[in-house]
């Protein structure tokens, strides 16, 4: 469902679930989405998402569960001299275990 953008499987599934665990978890992935209705499943939150913090997010998925915080170019060199550097990137990315691997399936 989730690779199809289904949206019913997500609405049925964050009802099942609960808010409060959706919230907790949605804080774990650096969102502070603050879900109290059905409409954030699909996205709908009143501080809006990043694309960085979207694809973060779907890392979980790809990396069997672990949370993968996104790195960025720390610098470009050509012949040996550095063209562009990013003072603002973390050498150390953050990762952590969220979901276990049967909850991926």
């Amino acid at each position: 469902a989730l690779s199809k953008s289904l949206n019913v499987p997500s609405v049925k599934l964050l009802d099942s679930y609960s808010f409060e665990k959706a919230n907790n978890y949605s804080k774990k992935l650096g969102i502070d989405v603050n879900a109290n209705n059905l409409s954030v499943a699909l996205g709908a939150t009143d501080e809006g998402i990043t694309l960085s913090q979207l694809c973060d997010c779907y890392t979980v998925f790809a990396n069997n569960g672990i949370y993968n915080k996104s790195t960025f170019i720390k610098e470009i060199k050509l012949n040996n001299a550095i063209i562009y550097k990013n003072e603002h990137t973390n050498s150390h990315p953050l990762r952590i275990l969220l979901l276990k691997k049967y909850h991926l399936w």
